[in-house]
């Protein structure tokens, strides 16, 4: 199993609660008043938000998955740092998808509102700083090793490519 009952409690927290404060927290934008109204019967779900959807969802699953398939192959099966790993680039992969959902249809880069947008930082910055506690000293109880400098740089960097994906 790649991910534990406790990671999944972590990711279960950083995807509901602290994403539905973090947008939340975001100030109200005089763009969505010169919105047409919608039809009572129109789908929720517009077709550039589907197509969002699923690029970025389809995105996470191949790199999540091409990892756990490209290390399945290697030592004998996943080693704890591998688990590590994925556990690491799935958060991160959530924490920066944050940014698509904020910028969504907003017709302005994902990184706007860098001023006046401060609680949605600070919530960001509490999950990275979450997961890095996390992995650093989780040890038995999540099931993580620490990661390298370089590890957790090329798990940041790559994961933050996803922001530019919605």
């Amino acid at each position: 199993m790649p991910l534990t009952v406790v990671q999944i409690l972590w990711v279960n927290i950083i995807m509901d609660t602290f994403a539905a404060m973090a947008m939340a927290s975001l100030p109200p934008s005089a763009e969505v008043m010169r919105d047409r109204p919608r039809r009572r019967d129109e789908f929720i779900i517009s077709p550039a938000m589907a197509r969002t959807i699923f690029t970025c969802g389809g995105v996470m699953v191949v790199v999540l998955l091409g990892m756990l398939f490209a290390w399945s192959f290697s030592q004998g099966g996943l080693t704890i740092r591998q688990l590590t790993l994925f556990f690491s680039t799935f958060v991160f992969l959530q924490f920066w998808n944050m940014f698509n959902a904020k910028g969504f249809e907003t017709r302005h880069s994902v990184f706007t509102c860098l001023k006046g947008c401060r609680e949605f930082f600070l919530i960001l910055a509490a999950i990275g700083i979450g997961q890095v506690l996390i992995v650093e000293f989780g040890g038995p109880v999540f099931r993580t090793v620490p990661l390298t400098w370089g590890e957790w740089t090329a798990v940041i960097g790559l994961t933050s490519l996803i922001a530019f994906g919605g």
